[in-house]
């Protein structure tokens, strides 16, 4: 299953075709591990905890190319694109590449049911994805364990797996992403905590990830919705400090719910296009 599909991204991927290569081969040389001890451990007047639970990430290969000569042609097809995806942010459905590509070459209406139908559609293909790409190689039984709970309606079993996969795939991608607390001191107490460091690293890095990073923004945002705190009223929407620490009203999950979270996991493949390894001048 490809990352980014030629024909509506064409031009971008041509363009790209260099970065995306070298990013190949430094993926494939990568082994991420996997720690789960702390997941379920974690309190809810804490952001989700930073596991350090491998040794090394991708290195930087974005320092050496000249993003400049791209970006302004990148930039009007991008916010097109970003127009089409945001709205669903709000909705927790993280638009990927793919998702969006079906939809723009079949000139079909991108909206909530039809996003839903498609995912419902594509999640048999998503779980052998998941389980032959080495990204998720840590994680399949845990996966597999959660779409047999979702076949039989087991949708509160469901979630359970599904957030500690989305806990670690986040936490093991910023492993290596430092906050400058020189510059940003109102930070120092959360220069660990895996939420401010994703947050910082969208902040500071948006113009040169361009191409990717508005799907990776996608991520992010939705990230943001169900793994903030809500501390005094029970959320409205599936909430992952309130569900892993007993506050949720499990009888309100639904078949949608767990959707939602197959396709973040989906989605959360960008990040293997993406350094997030901070070039040593920039935390110096």
């Amino acid at each position: 299953m490809e990352a980014i599909k030629a024909p509506m991204l064409s031009e971008a991927i041509e363009s790209m075709k260099q970065l995306t290569e070298t990013n190949q081969k430094l993926v494939d040389s990568v082994q991420i591990g996997t720690q789960f001890s702390q997941i379920f451990a974690n309190t809810m007047s804490e952001q989700i905890a930073f596991q350090q639970s491998i040794g090394s990430m991708i290195q930087s290969i974005f320092n050496d190319f000249d993003w400049s000569s791209i970006r302004d042609g990148l930039r009007i097809q991008l916010e097109e694109y970003e127009i089409k995806v945001k709205k669903f942010d709000k909705e927790l459905w993280t638009i990927d590449a793919e998702l969006l590509d079906t939809f723009v070459d079949e000139s079909r209406e991108l909206n909530s049911s039809a996003i839903e139908k498609y995912v419902e559609d594509s999640l048999d293909s998503y779980i052998k994805f998941f389980m032959k790409d080495d990204l998720y190689s840590d994680y399949k039984l845990i996966i597999e364990q959660a779409y047999t709970a979702y076949k039989n309606g087991d949708y509160a079993l469901t979630v359970f797996p599904l957030f500690a996969v989305i806990d670690n795939l986040i936490s093991n991608t910023f492993s290596a992403y430092q906050i400058d607390i020189q510059l940003k001191p109102n930070l120092k107490k959360h220069k660990d905590k895996i939420y401010h460091k994703v947050k910082d690293y969208v902040e500071t890095n948006e113009d040169k990830l361009a191409f990717y990073l508005m799907f990776f923004r996608r991520v992010f945002n939705v990230y943001t919705k169900i793994f903030e705190p809500s501390w005094n009223n029970h959320p409205n929407q599936i909430n992952r400090n309130w569900i892993m620490h007993g506050s949720y009203t499990y009888n309100e999950i639904t078949k949608l719910d767990t959707l939602k979270l197959f396709q973040l996991i989906k989605a959360i493949e960008v990040v293997k296009n993406i350094s997030f390894e901070q070039d040593k001048q920039e935390v110096s």
